[in-house]
């Protein structure tokens, strides 16, 4: 494996915490607290009603990693002409999407609580970029 693919993904990890965290503030949101009293007012189970958002930011990170490994396609072979990037797609995917499962699940009581938490819960990856930089 390549150490720019390494570098590659380490940065990316943190802005795609940063996208699923942007997802998940809408879940969060005045607006939605205010329509919340309509959503439970419906005959629909709350585990299923919570499993569907969930999944939606699940989807919406799915998403953001295929973007990133999009990118690093199209960066390797316009930059090294290499094009056997599907070699990568094991090692990313076990990196990412662990780390995006981990970070939804921690915003997700983060956020039920203390939706203004997740404000800075999206700081601490762009904190740490700029230290690695």
């Amino acid at each position: 494996h390549s150490p720019w693919w390494s570098t590659w993904v380490a940065y990316l990890v943190y802005l795609c915490m940063v996208g699923t965290l942007f997802f998940l503030s809408f879940f969060f949101s005045k607006s939605e607290q205010r329509t919340s009293v309509i959503t439970h007012a419906t005959p629909v189970n709350p585990l299923i009603y919570a499993f569907i958002r969930c999944s939606a930011a699940f989807v919406g990170s799915l998403l953001l990693i295929a973007a990133v490994f999009l990118l690093a396609a199209v960066f390797y072979g316009r930059f090294f002409h290499w094009y056997h990037w599907e070699t990568l797609l094991i090692p990313g995917c076990l990196l990412l999407i662990p780390i995006l499962l981990i970070d939804i699940l921690i915003s997700w009581f983060i956020g039920r609580k203390f939706p203004w938490l997740l404000v800075i819960w999206m700081l601490v990856p762009v904190f740490i970029i700029i230290i690695i930089l």
